[in-house]
């Protein structure tokens, strides 16, 4: 296997160093370059020595690991010369239901494809009776399993990101209350993917600065446009640097029309897609006809932040109104509303705005969170 990079033989000579003793390495692959190239790995396959072994058991056992080609180490203090990324598999060669494998491993060959899950492993194993097999696997393959098998000895749900692999650089704002986490935000401080490499928070300021690899940025943690212009939406992200004046009262907005109620035309038998704005991660959001209290659940459609109702067939019983509820923490608000109409020959698009709801709900509800 040819490396084209310096960096990589530094990184493949610590690898080599600080694992186990109890482990013999035969080949070292390259699961060739993703889109993502935060994404690339590097996978060793070795032999382990069996840590338990029984009398009918194999003294070596097969494994495959992989770590980040980007992970270079966990901090000095606690993960010092330690992979953060660092997974390992057991792999299997053999017949299951013969109950006849081959544990040993002798040498491993890969042939590169032009898609990287396409590229084939092709390991040679013998077992203890003096037969041999080669088995082949598939980078994809081996991805998939790390990507999607439980881990040993774990009986609870799998965290997100999971284990061994790269994340993005985005930082969650957290707040703590009554011994509950609760995520305010999550802020997104370079326009690319990178490494977070170290965070300072001053307090006295409101800032925070945070560090790659390529700059230094500093975010405003008192940034309270991101949770809208209403009172409401400001109380409901409980954001502590967000919502208070002098008083802890909710700070003054004027009431504007901004819940659109569209009238639209729709032609018979067509399919038509309904839009509403999902303003909160943490809100319940449900599409209601006719003031209907059975609600019926969005159509997610991917990243967008859209609640989707699909239309399938308009005919006759699907006009009428068409109201985006979101619920949060008991609190419910209509959104937007749409009026769809049969096609009776002339097309149109009329917008009208709701009538301003007043602000007395809005305190109340203030007033009962700060109680």
């Amino acid at each position: 296997m040819v490396l084209h990079s310096t960096v990589y033989l530094i990184r493949l000579s610590l690898f080599l160093l600080f694992f186990s003793l109890e482990q013999r390495y035969v080949s070292l692959v390259a699961s060739g370059q993703r889109e993502d190239r935060l994404q690339d790995r590097l996978y060793a396959f070795y032999i382990e020595k069996n840590r338990h072994p029984r009398l009918d058991s194999d003294l070596w056992v097969p494994r495959v690991a992989q770590v980040c080609m980007a992970d270079r180490g966990g901090p000095k203090g606690y993960l010092q010369f330690r992979w953060t990324s660092k997974l390992s598999a057991r792999l299997f060669c053999g017949y299951q239901d013969s109950r006849l494998s081959f544990t040993q491993l002798v040498d491993v060959n890969t042939v590169l494809a032009e898609r990287w899950q396409d590229t084939r492993v092709y390991a040679l194993f013998r077992n203890g009776w003096g037969m041999s097999a080669v088995c082949v696997y598939t980078i994809g393959d081996i991805d998939r399993i790390f990507k999607t098998s439980n881990f040993k000895g774990h009986t609870g749900s799998v965290p997100i990101p999971r284990p061994g692999k790269v994340w993005n650089g985005g930082i969650h704002k957290v707040l703590e209350r009554d011994g509950h986490a609760f995520v305010i935000a999550e802020l997104q401080p370079f326009n690319y993917r990178a490494h977070i490499l170290s965070m300072m928070l001053h307090s006295s300021t409101g800032k925070l600065y945070v560090g790659s690899s390529r700059e230094l940025v500093q975010i405003d943690l008192g940034s309270c446009e991101q949770y809208g212009a209403q009172c409401e939406d400001c109380v409901l992200a409980r954001d502590p640097y967000c919502g208070w004046d002098g008083h802890h009262l909710c700070y003054s907005h004027p009431c504007i029309n901004t819940k659109p109620f569209i009238m639209t035309i729709v032609s018979q038998s067509s399919k038509y897609f309904l839009h509403c704005p999902t303003l909160s991660s943490h809100a319940e959001y449900s599409w209601r006809h006719h003031g209907n209290t059975t609600a019926t659940p969005c159509i997610s459609r991917g990243s967008e932040h859209q609640c989707l109702l699909l239309i399938e067939s308009m005919g006759p019983e699907q006009q009428g109104t068409y109201s985006c509820v979101s619920e949060e923490r008991g609190y419910h608000r209509t959104l937007v509303q749409y009026q769809l109409q049969l096609d009776s020959g002339a097309t149109g698009l009329a917008s009208h705005r709701l009538p301003c709801l007043g602000l007395g709900l809005v305190l109340t509800l203030v007033l009962t969170l700060l109680c």
